[in-house]
């Protein structure tokens, strides 16, 4: 797992336990994102939600809506977990990522993993394009998850430590946010809070939140096999938006990712060289996740 780099985006999570947040102080203070708990279960909104999205999209933090989990085996739960969710998100401003709370719940391994996954496509039907996180524990992963089905979903590691990098987990080769403390004093918040990481710059971060939307002429780099890192992650995830690649998003160009690449080159009559160059990119951008042509494209 990668460590804390001083060029990484900052960020917080709050809910209403935080009270009222001064999100421009928060903000002048070098805090790139914010996730904001919005419910719990299927009843519970929390009450500070709508301000909290509203005050840290205004002070230009990305805003990422999180559900904390409350699993049962009751059939559809999932489902109308996720159905409240998203109720509570869609009444209030849209946020730009999103994210599950798994650490509560009584299912065993297999069932708590089909739980997730139910919960996590639900989620992406209910919000096509936004990205949505997996936060979880290692104590978690390792006993309560069965990681191979989950890791096509970004982790949002927890695990509070001094050392430089968080240990590694089964499913996932790296993290995509690291909540590292839940014992930050940041201004612009009244009492502790979560500190949190982004795997990268902020540049970076709002790259990944657009996915296809705005990753052409956006800099990023010439991809080949072997090549690694977060551009590896945003061209994965874009090819499996659209059907092209089922593999884990590991930031690693390899095998499965060059043949995903050379399917989508050929099917979108490119040149299939396997190298991801500024038309590759553009023509991921120009392609919903449902692969047809994007309005301004077709």
């Amino acid at each position: 797992m990668q460590a804390h780099q001083r060029t990484h985006a900052r960020g917080v999570d709050v809910s209403s336990w935080q009270g009222t947040v001064d999100w421009p102080s928060v903000r002048a203070a070098g805090y790139s994102f914010a996730f904001l708990k919005a419910s719990e279960g299927v009843g519970y909104t929390d009450p500070a939600y709508a301000r909290n999205v509203a005050g840290a999209r205004s002070a230009s933090l990305v805003a990422g809506a999180y559900h904390f989990a409350r699993p049962d085996a009751t059939p559809g739960d999932a489902e109308r977990e996720a159905a409240y969710f998203a109720s509570v998100v869609k009444a209030g401003e849209p946020p730009d990522m999103l994210a599950v709370d798994l650490e509560a719940g009584a299912l065993d391994r297999a069932a708590m993993t089909e739980w997730a996954v139910a919960f996590l496509e639900a989620t992406e039907s209910a919000f096509p394009g936004v990205r949505v996180a997996v936060y979880c524990g290692p104590a978690f992963i390792t006993q309560r998850l069965a990681p191979p089905r989950l890791a096509r979903w970004p982790l949002w590691l927890v695990e509070y430590t001094s050392a430089p990098a968080p240990g590694a987990v089964p499913g996932w080769t790296d993290w995509t946010f690291w909540q590292w403390s839940n014992a930050g004093s940041v201004p612009g918040v009244r009492v502790r809070v979560d500190l949190d990481e982004f795997a990268g710059s902020e540049a970076e971060l709002r790259a990944w939140i657009r996915g296809a939307e705005g990753v052409a002429g956006k800099g990023l780099p010439l991809l080949v096999a072997g090549d690694t890192g977060l551009a590896v992650q945003v061209l994965q995830r874009l090819l499996a938006d659209r059907g092209y690649y089922r593999l884990a998003v590991d930031g690693i160009f390899g095998e499965g990712t060059l043949g995903a690449v050379k399917a989508f080159q050929a099917a979108r009559k490119l040149t299939v060289d396997g190298r991801v160059g500024d038309q590759t990119w553009g023509a991921l951008a120009a392609t919903r996740a449902n692969g047809q042509e994007s309005a301004s494209d077709a």
